[in-house]
């Protein structure tokens, strides 16, 4: 009689350790990591020193852009949210005027780094026994990363710039842990992956408005990876919507009253 009861129980175990798989191949952890949002300075002569503040994609972000001299420029950006901070610092070149016109083209190359610390309820209905369940998921890693980028940028006469951009983000992560279970602290689920590398492309469109030294930015990206290859498929590397946005205010110096554009060249 014990051993029969000893089966079924085993049995239980046994099935909703399946179930629980099954769920999160098919529904998967989502959000285990954030892309930050794409600075696009559009360096213009009048521009030459920004400071970003701003949310996207469940991330509250800083960032810095300079053209301390001639074409030369940097990014500094940070970014963080409830579980993870992700930073990255760039060296970039810039051109404005191209064709005698506020057309502007800007790329950068640059690295940084982050980590991860994802600890979150889901509640399960269970379909043998019909009842709910509540699963604890921990999710951590620390990454670093590189990630050039490319915009192309048009400043028009009424103080409005608009900027596509593409980055790719190519990032390798030093450990990768996924632990999850149910509120009686029975550990279902644990995977420990070590020197996993995930490619990230991000594209999309800024929207920015100046008045004087302080503007507004608006920013759409869509982006996409290929954690489907790389990673088991029961684990989801960002959420399921690949569209995010971004906004937040700006800050400018370098005598932002006057706008200074290209001087046509003399036939």
């Amino acid at each position: 009689m014990f051993g029969l009861f000893s089966y079924i129980r085993n049995m239980r175990l046994l099935i909703t350790y399946t179930l629980l798989v099954l769920l999160l191949s098919n529904c998967s952890v989502v959000g285990t990591y954030h892309q930050n949002s794409v600075n696009t300075p559009c360096f213009n002569n009048t521009n030459n020193y920004q400071i970003r503040a701003g949310y996207g994609n469940k991330n509250y972000l800083a960032q810095i852009a300079a053209k301390p001299y001639k074409n030369f420029s940097f990014l500094l950006n940070t970014s963080f949210s409830d579980f993870q901070n992700n930073s990255d610092f760039s060296l970039g070149y810039t051109q404005f005027g191209l064709f005698n016109s506020n057309l502007g083209i800007e790329g950068f190359l640059g690295g940084g780094f982050g980590n991860t610390n994802h600890k979150f309820e889901k509640n399960t209905f269970h379909l043998l026994w019909d009842y709910w369940y509540t699963n604890n998921y921990d999710i951590t890693n620390k990454f670093y990363k590189f990630c050039p980028q490319l915009h192309i940028y048009y400043s028009f006469e009424n103080n409005i710039q608009l900027a596509l951009f593409t980055r790719i983000s190519e990032i390798h992560f030093n450990e990768y842990n996924i632990e999850s279970g149910i509120t009686d602290s029975t550990v279902f689920f644990n995977k420990h992956i070590t020197n996993l590398k995930v490619r990230v492309l991000d594209i999309g469109m800024t929207l920015k408005y100046e008045i004087k030294h302080v503007g507004f930015f608006l920013q759409a990206t869509y982006t996409s990876n290929n954690s489907k290859v790389i990673l088991p498929s029961d684990i989801r590397f960002q959420r399921k919507f690949p569209v995010y946005l971004g906004l937040g205010i700006n800050l400018y110096w370098n005598s932002f009253s006057r706008k200074i554009t290209p001087t046509p060249k003399a036939h």
